[in-house]
């Protein structure tokens, strides 16, 4: 009997192929099972914190980018008329044909003299007597006759006044963008004629040219030069005294840009966010936007303004950055 029970367990071992009983044989496929997945989980939450950890000391190392304004004549374009040279004569060519001579008039018409028609005594009297009142009369004044240089004039007022400038003469350059300010008033001179204003602290020129040239670009030209001069409270005070001249958020981005200097970073990603709605199109609005978002760790906002900003933006590196930021977020799981 001993023998017989022998054999069938043999038997039933052979056939599961395996020493262990079924029971501790499934326990320990659980175990294995439970233990993978505690390994698992643990290299999935590390993996998340170092890349929480690299994405945030990166985004840190983010910088802001910004259209600077420059000092340039090359926008300027003043076409010089045509110099026509003055056409001369053909010269006659000497005739080889004999010139006759006139054979003088035997008959001459004399001409009777013309009699004056003589005015009465009356008639006389009353024009002598107009000459004194006529006299007294002055002539109506004519308007003055406004001499207008040729426009290569203006193109020479320019090209002195930037050779200066990069010289360092700005009183000389200013003299010269002064000239063709007056000659020709246009958005690009009174931009180059502000900033050298604004260098030399002639806060009366800088008025003056905000009161002659309220635009957009030269307000923003006027912000940023005391950006970088370290005026930061009062590009404030300016920016939100000519906020109602922003029509494509270069304004509303300078504010934001000096309160990101103050460090009020709320206040920043409001006038960014301003700016990026009202121009969505323009590369460094969106980028700093994007930037301000995933410096206070809102990224899910910041993939999405960044995966549409890597599809039209030139600079190249500004691109590489946002692919970088675009890659790293997907990673982290912000790309959905």
């Amino acid at each position: 009997m001993s023998l017989l029970m022998d054999v069938l367990r043999r038997f039933q071992f052979q056939k599961r192929r395996s020493p262990v009983h079924p029971s501790l044989l499934k326990k320990k496929e659980v175990r294995g099972r439970r233990t993978a997945a505690v390994m698992v989980g643990g290299l999935f939450l590390v993996s998340a914190v170092t890349a929480y950890f690299i994405t945030d000391l990166l985004a840190s190392r983010m910088e802001p980018a910004y259209p600077e304004a420059r000092v340039s004549v090359r926008k300027v374009t003043t076409p010089a008329p045509e110099r026509k040279e003055p056409e001369t004569p053909p010269r006659p060519e000497p005739s080889t044909e004999k010139v006759q001579e006139e054979e003088p008039r035997s008959e001459e018409r004399v001409e009777k003299p013309r009699t004056a028609r003589l005015k009465p005594a009356e008639e006389i009297r009353k024009i002598t007597e107009d000459i004194p009142r006529r006299a007294e009369e002055k002539p109506p004044a004519r308007p003055p006759v406004l001499t207008v240089p040729p426009p290569e004039d203006t193109t020479t007022y320019l090209i002195l006044a930037d050779r200066h400038f990069r010289e360092g003469n700005l009183q000389k350059s200013r003299e010269y963008y002064e000239k063709a300010n007056s000659v020709l008033r246009t958005e690009e001179i009174a931009n180059n004629l502000l900033v050298v204003c604004v260098r030399t602290g002639d806060q009366d020129c800088v008025r003056k040219i905000l009161a002659e040239t309220p635009s957009e670009m030269v307000v923003y030209t006027y912000l940023m030069e005391l950006l970088k001069a370290g005026l930061r409270e009062r590009a404030v005070e300016e920016a939100e005294g000519y906020i109602h001249l922003d029509r494509r958020g270069y304004i509303l981005f300078a504010l934001g840009y000096a309160y990101e200097t103050l460090g009020d970073y709320g206040r920043a990603l409001e006038n960014y966010g301003k700016a990026y709605r009202k121009n969505p199109h323009d590369p460094y609005l969106a980028y700093n936007y994007a930037r301000l978002l995933d410096h206070m760790r809102r990224y899910r906002d910041a993939y999405s303004v960044y995966n549409r900003l890597k599809d039209f933006v030139k600079d190249p590196k500004i691109k590489k950055l946002v692919e970088e930021r675009v890659r790293v977020l997907r990673i982290m799981g912000f790309g959905g």
